[in-house]
């Protein structure tokens, strides 16, 4: 009798699951014939066009093959525009089948590389080293190069280099506020490239000295929180680099229960924009830490795991996104402290910096590599 009850369990977990199964196929192959329709119309389109080029051509008829002509790159435009569209659709989206605690098996949804973008220009010298991403308005990237020692935005929805220019210091951090303006950090130097609107104009910024060396920094409420070095203070100062509150001494006294340091070379940071908290990694100690902005010091995470995290992002859950420079993976930090890889598979180089679309769910990846990658996740 009690085989039997496991068998009606069984059955009717497997009769749910197929349930659901079908409702997702059912969706996705009425939007996939959908598209497969308009591109089916955009071929026979173009092929009406060829055909009637030809005529006109062969006739002659030079009135009439311009006025087709001038009509077709009209038309040609719109077409593009919603294949455009059809390409970033984020209801199409790839499984993957998961072992849950709780059941059978468990439907996710499974993150998968959407393109690359070469980013090298015919003016770089080196291989890059992309140290940041940041995310502005109207699908552009500006990435941090610290090789060459250039900032650089790029439109990804042409995969086009926008703006490039070349800095006295290599950058390594940005902070991008909600209205487009940009916070630099210069690789161990005390002071800050404040860009009131780098999406228009990179050359132009002007300088914030603050006192002391740092890498990371994070903007908040119109006031910087800048993480120094020796000693790793946290410090909050205006936007003319005075120094209003010291949040944290020296993050390097901070021990766990057992006595150990949990953050000793603080590099790279991301923020919770709801509360102004600043999550910092620490590649040394192979941990993530949280400095709350009434100067609290928790550590999220401390383990081998990461292995040399360098640049993280945060998602709409809270959880953090990690780049795992040794292990070429990314990973997601949950509240809990549990770790999960983000990509399919590991990279093919050492990932240093990480930018999260949170409307689309788009990751951007970049490091030791001279194009960035898109992932869906």
């Amino acid at each position: 009798m009690n085989l039997e009850e496991v068998d009606r369990y069984y059955h009717k977990a497997m009769e749910t699951f197929k349930e659901e199964l079908d409702k997702i196929k059912i969706s996705d192959i009425r939007t996939l014939k959908a598209v497969v329709s308009t591109y089916d119309s955009v071929l026979s389109q173009l092929g009406s066009w060829s055909e009637s080029i030809d005529t006109c051509k062969n006739k002659n008829q030079d009135n009439e093959l311009a006025i087709l002509v001038l009509r077709s790159i009209r038309d040609a435009e719109t077409i593009k525009d919603n294949i455009q569209r059809l390409c970033t659709d984020v209801s199409f989206v790839r499984y993957g089948f998961v072992p849950d605690k709780t059941s059978l098996l468990r439907l996710v949804k499974a993150p998968f590389l959407v393109r690359t973008i070469t980013i090298k220009h015919e003016s770089d010298e080196n291989t890059f080293q992309i140290t940041d991403i940041a995310l502005l308005r109207n699908n552009l990237v500006i990435l941090a190069d610290y090789s060459d020692s250039k900032l650089k935005i790029f439109d990804t929805d042409n995969s086009t280099l926008v703006s490039n220019a070349k800095l006295q210091y290599s950058p390594w951090q940005m902070s991008v506020t909600e209205h487009g303006e940009a916070y630099v950090t210069l690789y161990g130097q005390p002071r800050i490239l404040h860009l009131k609107s780098p999406a228009k104009d990179l050359t132009t910024f002007r300088e914030i000295n603050v006192d002391g060396k740092f890498f990371a920094v994070e903007c908040f409420n119109k006031t910087l929180k800048v993480q120094c070095l020796s000693p790793a203070k946290t410090i909050e100062v205006d936007e003319d680099g005075k120094q209003i509150r010291v949040i944290n001494n020296d993050l390097s006294k901070e021990t766990t229960e057992n006595g150990e340091q949990f953050i000793t070379n603080p590099r790279w940071s991301t923020q919770d924009p709801a509360t102004g908290s600043m999550y910092v990694s620490c590649n040394s100690k192979h941990s993530i830490t949280e400095i709350t902005s009434n100067g609290n010091v928790k550590l999220l995470v401390k383990s081998d795991k990461l292995n040399n995290p360098y640049g993280l992002c945060m998602d709409t859950d809270g959880s953090i996104i990690v780049c795992s420079y040794n292990s070429k993976d990314v990973f997601r930090v949950k509240r809990n402290g549990d770790i999960q890889s983000v990509l399919p598979q590991p990279l093919d180089f050492n990932p240093m910096a990480v930018a999260l679309d949170k409307r689309t769910k788009r990751l951007f990846i970049g490091g030791n590599k001279d194009r960035l990658f898109e992932f869906q996740i």
